[in-house]
């Protein structure tokens, strides 16, 4: 199949075993980012902006909903969560880079 996708461009729309599990994999990971971010908005308006967690993802939707944003400055859902995955995904490449960061459980949220 392989040589068939390289030489007859049509088979290249048929994704190979390995596409369909990026694609499950993704679907995965935007259905639980959106769920994420409606618990985070559901807690946001429901404590105020004091209660609403300071994780990442919580601050980026607190500033996101800020009142004196305007429409035109809001980023969609998917771009918060966009950043919140790229912010986080950088921070491991720091961590897999800085190996006395795997030692210290402080780092890791441990108290």
């Amino acid at each position: 199949m392989l040589i068939l996708r390289n030489f007859i461009p049509v088979f290249q729309l048929i994704p190979n075993k390995r596409e369909r599990e990026t694609l499950i994999a993704r679907a995965t990971m935007d259905r639980i980012g959106r769920e994420l971010i409606e618990e985070k908005k559901r807690a946001l308006m429901a404590t105020g902006e004091k209660g609403a967690g300071r994780d990442l993802l919580s601050l980026l939707i607190q500033a996101n909903m800020d009142k004196d944003l305007g429409d035109n400055m809001r980023m969609s859902d998917e771009e918060v969560l966009g950043r919140a995955w790229r912010s986080h995904s950088s921070l491991l490449v720091v961590i897999a880079d800085a190996p006395h960061l795997h030692r210290s459980t402080h780092f890791l949220g441990s108290r």
